[in-house]
């Protein structure tokens, strides 16, 4: 039980040295954290084993750094970039799914549409959509370009290209199968989810104002906040088949405009800074190198398929 202890201290200490190193190098920190956890996972050095404990923090790393992210977030840029974000996801998912079946095809052959090989093919282009929305943040972050418009319009495309990829995967995978696309289902989800997130969105909102109004800078809004980041991050994941960092990156949108919301971020920003989104990114490398992952880790196809 108490082993975790030392993997999290050799994750957060080879994490942040390997960051700093990356740095030196001119190189994002999140590389350093990643190669970090290559080391020390089983593929190498095998110092560390990923349980559901080191996942666990790994899960909130995650959706704290969207949170953070969504808190960030100009609103009048967000509007702005809505549309050009939504044609880049489109795109985004697009030609990796056509490149990638393209390139199996050309390797292994195609075969007859509704063949198999067909259908192996289109599932690797399928793999080949999925967006790494938490590194893209995280480099975006350390760059200083993440509240750029142009950091706000990649942010917005990843998250949209996360919705897209999964209904090109829900599709993939129901065809193949030959039990339906289920294509109704998840575009009935995601319509509801977003439904439910404006609703849910207004009321945190004006509530959130007026709590702002009568504590300003203290512990209790940041409680809050944290408290409906996480409810967020949970209805999106368990009712609607969301990822939970989208729902983490619209409760932040939601409270941006709050008086306290840099606030809220900095201090959010911290713990995460030190602890969690270390574990996180070290977490990615260590758990790719031993067959399923159970982090999530924001990539909805990897998700699905584990």
């Amino acid at each position: 039980m108490y082993s975790v202890f030392r993997d999290l201290a050799i994750i957060i200490l080879s994490a942040k040295f390997f960051g700093l190193v990356a740095r030196k190098c001119r190189a994002p920190q999140v590389v350093g954290e990643i190669i970090a956890g290559l080391l020390i996972g089983p593929c190498l050095l095998n110092l560390v084993q990923t349980n559901d404990t080191i996942s666990t923090f790994a899960e909130i790393g995650v959706v704290l750094l969207m949170f953070t992210t969504g808190l960030g977030t100009n609103l009048k840029q967000l509007m702005k970039a809505g549309p050009i974000a939504t044609l880049v996801a489109c795109v985004g998912v697009f030609v990796p799914l056509v490149g990638g079946t393209l390139l199996y095809g050309a390797f292994y052959g195609l075969g007859a549409i509704g063949s198999p090989e067909f259908y192996k093919a289109l599932f690797i282009g399928t793999i080949m959509t999925a967006t790494s929305v938490s590194i893209t943040v995280a480099t975006l972050q350390e760059l200083g370009h993440l509240k750029s418009f142009l950091g706000t319009t990649i942010v917005s495309a990843a998250v949209i290209d996360d919705v897209i990829g999964i209904v090109v995967l829900t599709c993939v995978l129901g065809a193949s199968s030959g039990t339906g696309t289920g294509l109704g289902k998840v575009l009935m989800n995601t319509v509801l989810f977003f439904a439910t997130a404006i609703g849910v969105g207004i009321i945190a909102h004006f509530a959130m104002k007026w709590l702002d109004k009568r504590n300003p800078h203290t512990q209790r809004i940041t409680i809050v906040s944290m408290a409906f980041c996480f409810a967020m991050a949970y209805i999106a994941e368990e009712y609607f088949g969301i990822a939970d960092i989208t729902g983490a990156y619209i409760a932040g949108i939601v409270l941006c405009t709050m008086d306290d919301a840099p606030y809220v971020e900095r201090r959010v920003d911290i713990s995460n800074y030190v602890i969690f989104a270390p574990i996180f990114f070290a977490s990615i490398a260590a758990c790719e190198t031993r067959g399923p992952c159970i982090i999530s880790s924001g990539e909805p196809a990897m998700h699905m398929i584990a």
